[in-house]
């Protein structure tokens, strides 16, 4: 047991636990509730629901994870439950971090969609929450959505409801602003979920409590929060207003034909958004055909080609007993992938920095935003002029296949053999090996040019984040979501130290140019420094107020620049102690990077955008605006002009840092990208990437 989360969740008490070097919550019942047999029900019936129901939107339970244990021979058991520990806030804490700013539509309509495909499982097992609030639904660092505390979970049984009838025997449990009528009253039903659920995305849309003056009219007991989210489409709203009807007769009948409704709004605003686009660039399209590929653009307003990215599959959620009569309202097939958005022209003038970023927010106003949630396709084919700048797009099956010879991509190469999501990706100085670390515990060692597996390095305790190579190749560098970091021999695979200290997941892994200090990230919000000849702490770094997610060395070595979910990064001084901090995004950080020279910070999170800083003054320099989802890995070339990004978007991103354009963009349908590395060389480069939605490593050369 490592320490105390919360003493303010009911009947109990929160901890955080390792067991086997696993993170893990254990929840233990208070004392005083020891001969209250309702408490005791409750509080193991939490326990019960989880091991019955396999989802990753739910914490997952061993059989063994309900016992009781006596610190004393002869005094009182203690009730205990252990489960699975999730890396991340939850949404309460999430809208606080964001300052409460409220929710977009692309979003609110994916976590909606998330949510209610988790309760299409809890209520297929006859079972309902009854406590839906912010507070128990956690978000995971993927971005993935998991709802918790199934203590308040109810059976729906014939017994319940014939207790109904006579409303005894029914715990009532109540979570101001969130539970609905019928349940206060002791009257739950499943559709009292859905009233939970429509209180916190209306929460999430309006960055307000369902019970504050404005939002609740307590003398019409109804919701009046439209006027506080202008940015909701009508569809949208008013399944919001049928979630939270008063009567539950009103709202969706099941979770069935809630997710069909959902499909609906999504297909409509994805036809919206597709004919508001044809508008735009119509003109444009002609002015090309009949004026060359090189003539500028005669409306210099239309939509930029970045904010149009291609989308993957939409996610499909399975639909038991589902008539024929219903596959109309099934979202629209989406059509294959794009190839390479290749850039045939320079920007001859504009959409740079501050300019830029005003496009994007007028794409924004026009568009529900769909693309960053990966919810519809939108197809687009033959030119299009935005701005001054001119993009192709063709379609083809495989990214890298059936392209054109004018398309700078081709060899597509994958790198087989992980059987878990890879997240980190690291290349050693002279280019030829490849490391990556994945969700199955191994770090696995690849020949760059073949693609074939050199060696599979022993099983870590836990999933691996993060893998770095030491500047001369001899050391492979690993951190796992334990917190623990080993040092391997490259060549032989022997494991030569292990550094502990951290007490939480390692983010980030970083070697000096000199090969003798390791920096090392952690969700701890710590920051540590070790000698790697000795293996021995050097310092510890803290300040951050959150997780910090990635770490850079100068190249001089005199400094390390770190960014964090607290939104802001800091630069250490090494030398000094002293440390300065630069704030300008709006939420998490996910990846820095350095310029060769030293002069050029890049970083990048979850507001989509990627910021350029001058570090002689530590103020931004630029803006690159784009990518529609996270970006989470960011690679500046050796001679610093160009800049490598990969997304949530199902994007790798090539930038012009000269002039801050989009050179090319690499679609991979339906993966979320989260790692990638660049193998720069003459004749041409090798773009490597991994993450969500695939097992596999998938590399392109550019020619």
């Amino acid at each position: 047991m490592m320490r105390l989360l919360s003493d303010r969740s009911g009947f109990g008490y929160v901890y955080e636990a390792f067991e086997s070097n696993v993170p893990k919550i254990l929840k233990v019942l208070k004392e005083s509730h020891n001969n209250n047999i309702k408490a005791v029900e409750l509080f193991e019936q939490e326990a019960r629901v989880l091991g019955q129901l396999n989802h990753p939107g739910i914490p997952k339970i061993d059989v063994s994870g309900c016992f009781q244990f006596r610190p004393t021979p002869d005094g009182p058991p203690l009730h205990c439950i252990v489960m699975e520990k999730i890396d991340g806030p939850n949404l309460r804490e999430w809208m606080t971090q964001q300052g409460n700013h409220p929710l977009n539509t692309a979003l609110a309509l994916n976590w909606l969609t998330q949510l209610t495909s988790i309760l299409h499982l809890v209520h297929q097992h006859s079972y309902f929450h009854r406590d839906i609030k912010p507070e128990n639904i956690m978000l995971r660092a993927s971005g993935d959505l998991v709802l918790v505390d199934f203590g308040a979970a109810r059976e729906m049984t014939c017994t319940y409801f014939a207790r109904l009838e006579e409303a005894e025997g029914i715990t009532r449990v109540s979570s101001t602003g969130y539970t609905p009528p019928e349940q206060e009253r002791g009257r739950a039903v499943p559709q009292s979920d859905f009233y939970a659920l429509g209180c916190t995305i209306m929460f999430l849309l309006t960055g307000r409590r369902p019970m504050e003056p404005g939002i609740y009219d307590g003398l019409t007991n109804e919701f009046c929060w439209r006027q506080y989210a202008p940015q909701v489409p009508p569809a949208l709203a008013n399944l919001v207003d049928q979630l939270t009807a008063a009567r539950a007769v009103d709202r969706p009948q099941n979770t069935q034909v809630l997710l069909q409704q959902l499909f609906r709004i999504q297909a409509d605003l994805s036809a919206d958004m597709s004919a508001d686009v044809s508008a735009d660039v119509s003109a444009d399209v002609s002015a090309i055909e009949a004026e060359g590929l090189g003539s500028k653009a005669r409306n210099s307003q239309a939509m930029s080609p970045q904010m149009i990215q291609p989308l993957g599959q939409a996610k499909a959620i399975d639909l038991p007993n589902q008539s024929a009569s219903s596959a109309a309202t099934e979202p629209p097939q989406v059509l294959p992938p794009y190839t390479v958005v290749q850039k045939n022209t320079a920007l001859q003038n504009g959409g740079q920095g501050s300019g830029q970023r005003a496009t994007a927010q007028s794409v924004e106003q026009r568009r529900p935003d769909l693309l960053a949630a990966g919810l519809a396709g939108l197809c687009i084919a033959g030119t299009i002029a935005a701005g001054a700048a001119v993009f192709r797009w063709q379609t083809a099956s495989v990214p890298g296949e059936n392209q054109s010879q004018a398309a700078p991509f081709s060899g597509l190469t994958t790198f087989e053999g992980h059987s878990g999501k890879v997240n980190d990706l690291a290349l050693s100085l002279n280019q030829t090996v490849l490391a990556s670390g994945s969700d199955d515990q191994t770090v696995k060692l690849w020949d760059v040019e073949s693609g074939e597996e050199r060696r599979s390095l022993p099983r870590h305790s836990d999933r691996v984040q993060a893998v770095a190579f030491s500047p001369d190749g001899k050391l492979v560098i690993s951190g796992s979501g334990s917190g623990e970091v080993l040092v391997w021999d490259a060549v032989t695979g022997t494991l030569l130290s292990s550094l502990t200290g951290h007490s939480s997941a390692i983010n980030d892994l970083v070697v000096s140019s000199d090969g003798n200090i390791l920096g090392s990230a952690s969700a701890d919000r710590t920051i540590r420094l070790w000698d790697l000849a000795q293996s021995e702490l050097i310092d510890v770094l803290e300040g951050h107020r959150s997780y910090v997610n990635a770490i850079a060395f100068s190249p001089d070595g005199k400094t390390i620049i770190s960014g964090a979910a607290d939104r802001t990064i800091r630069i250490w001084g090494l030398d000094t102690g002293e440390s300065s901090t630069l704030s300008q995004h709006d939420t998490y950080i996910n990846d820095i990077a350095i310029s060769p020279d030293g002069n050029l910070l890049a970083s990048a999170g979850a507001d989509d955008e990627i910021v350029l800083w001058d570090l002689a003054t530590q103020t931004p320099s630029g803006q690159l605006v784009g990518h529609t989802g996270y970006v989470n890995a960011l690679i500046i070339s050796p001679d610093g002009k160009t800049l490598i990004s990969s997304s949530a978007d199902s994007t790798v991103n090539v930038w012009n840092l000269e002039d801050k354009a989009l050179l090319y963009s690499i679609p991979w349908n339906n993966t979320l990208v989260n790692t990638v590395a660049v193998r720069f060389g003459n004749p041409y480069w090798q773009i490597m990437a991994g993450g969500k939605g695939s097992t596999t490593i998938k590399a392109w050369r550019a020619e």
